[in-house]
């Protein structure tokens, strides 16, 4: 029981280690390179853009934040429902099975 205790911490530890040295290496930066000698990049050139306001955000009313509560209400309570029949018929099969094992 001790052997297997050690190994499993050792094995555990050199998972530690592991993932610490995979992580240890610095991200990638996004850099240019030039593959056929130094070279000064492209000026102008590329998709001209305009630049057009954007209309001002407006928060939304009252009766509309009402509204998205009761909606988030009831699909919470739907999806609760949904999950206890699912739940309770996994235990109503789990005993039935459970039960036919004990009388054989």
């Amino acid at each position: 029981m001790e052997v297997l205790t050690t190994r499993a911490a050792v094995i555990a530890a050199l998972a530690v280690l592991a993932a610490v040295l995979a992580g240890w290496s610095k991200p990638a930066r996004a850099t240019t390179r030039w593959h056929r000698g130094l070279r000064e990049p492209r000026r102008g050139g590329g998709v001209p853009v305009e630049q057009q306001p954007a209309p001002a955000h407006r928060t939304p009313g009252p009766l509309r934040r009402i509204i998205a509560v009761g909606a988030l209400g009831g699909i919470s309570v739907l999806t609760g429902t949904i999950i206890a029949i699912i739940l309770g018929y996994a235990a109503v099969w789990a005993v039935v099975e459970l039960t036919d094992l004990l009388t054989q």
